[in-house]
């Protein structure tokens, strides 16, 4: 007489599902044991469920990749947007097979998606709360890529928005070594070439790079950490500029081209001369008082 055991381990072996074994409707998981496998109400038999094909072992797996040589393509039309293509059900080019091989998914950015699958035709995209986003690292374009960020302000681009998400002030730009990242206008880069930061705007801005002085003018420097013009050159009224220094006597626009070179002096009438109260004595704008004091020793 069989074992207890036994017994109990046969009935347990005969009880499991097997895919075109009979079984019943009314029973819930009658074809449980094979996954995603159902009980036909017709043929009260186990069958795979629709978009599903039996195996050779006895499971079922999706309909994409499977063979259609013999069915023309009848097995491909269970999954809509599948064809027969050569020996297997294949997604036409515009969609993307499902992780479970049983449908054939839209790729669009930031579209609705269900799956990672949907969204590999961007490239390094994922689906996320059913939405197909760049991984991390990476940035839409856009259209339909996803592409690297920015590491620096030298890196190769093709779009705006790897630059911008490597520094809000930066941009993709063409150069004479092709595409790269750079600072929009406004802004320069920094000593290490890693960040925008915020170019000067007149004479006595604080600066770290040179480049925050030239921006605003050719002639200005950084010096000592703060935007001065170079020799010759003096800061205008507004200080937006740097103009040329005038000599005594010379031509002028503005009073600091003539005081720079000479004190006391100012611009009168477009030329550069002594400020009321004073004398030119052939060198500089000497006080009246101390100029007639000058000619009487002499």
């Amino acid at each position: 007489m069989l074992s207890k055991v036994i017994l109990v381990s046969l009935l347990a072996c005969a009880a499991q599902a097997v895919l075109n074994e009979p079984c019943d409707p009314n029973t819930a998981g009658a074809c449980g044991d094979v996954l995603n496998s159902i009980c036909d109400p017709t043929s009260l038999t186990c069958v795979c469920d629709d978009r599903y094909l039996a195996t050779s072992t006895g499971g079922c797996d999706g309909v994409i990749g499977r063979s259609c040589s013999i069915d023309f393509g009848a097995t491909c039309n269970k999954v809509p947007y599948a064809l027969c293509l050569g020996p297997t059900c294949e997604c036409t080019n515009e969609y993307v097979t499902s992780d479970s091989k049983t449908a054939c998914l839209t790729t669009v950015y930031n579209t609705h998606c269900l799956e990672d699958a949907q969204c590999a035709g961007l490239g390094e995209s994922i689906c996320v709360n059913e939405r197909c986003v760049c991984k991390d690292g990476f940035v839409s374009n856009g259209k339909a890529e996803c592409l690297p960020v920015a590491t620096d302000l030298n890196v190769a681009c093709t779009t705006d928005a790897q630059c911008l998400a490597y520094d809000p002030h930066a941009e993709c730009i063409f150069t004479i070594l092709g595409n790269r990242c750079r600072c929009r206008g406004g802004w320069v880069h920094n000593l290490f070439n890693n960040a925008c930061i915020d170019s000067g705007h007149k004479v006595g801005d604080s600066c770290g790079v040179q480049e925050q002085c030239t921006n605003f003018n050719e002639n200005a420097k950084c010096a000592q950490g703060q935007c001065v013009c170079n020799d010759g050159y003096v800061g205008s009224l507004d200080g937006v500029n740097c103009i040329l220094q005038s000599a005594f006597g010379a031509s002028c626009q503005q009073s600091p081209q003539c005081s720079s070179a000479t004190s006391n002096s100012a611009c009168i009438d477009g030329v550069c001369q002594c400020e009321a109260g004073f004398t030119y004595d052939g060198t500089a704008c000497v006080a009246a008082k101390q100029f007639i004091m000058h000619n009487k020793r002499n």
